[in-house]
């Protein structure tokens, strides 16, 4: 339900070099490519994630984490809520006033 929404942020931000939106989906390369079929996803992506969630504990999804450039993690969610997106928005415009 959020990807549209998100594909509209990827495409705020695409030039940004300071700015880098990456998926780790559970899904294998096959099945991940038949969905992106009828639901285009522009963020990068990475197939076959299980080793990812398990190293670092996420079993909720979605989960969106905004990762400051000093590494430190400066927003978390999991789930999908209706201000989800702002959320994510208003952490990466922060981060990027800070740069």
């Amino acid at each position: 339900m959020e990807i549209p929404e998100l594909n509209q942020l990827y495409a705020k931000y695409k030039d940004n070099k300071d700015v880098i939106f990456l998926a780790i989906a559970l899904d294998d390369k096959y099945d991940l490519k038949k969905f992106l079929q009828t639901n285009p996803f522009n963020y990068n992506i990475v197939a076959d994630g299980k080793y990812y969630s398990d190293k670092y504990d996420v079993h909720s999804f979605p989960t969106h984490l905004i990762v400051g450039k000093d590494g430190l993690v400066k927003f978390h969610t999991t789930g999908l809520a209706s201000n989800t997106v702002y959320w994510v928005e208003k952490t990466i415009s922060e981060q990027l006033k800070g740069i």
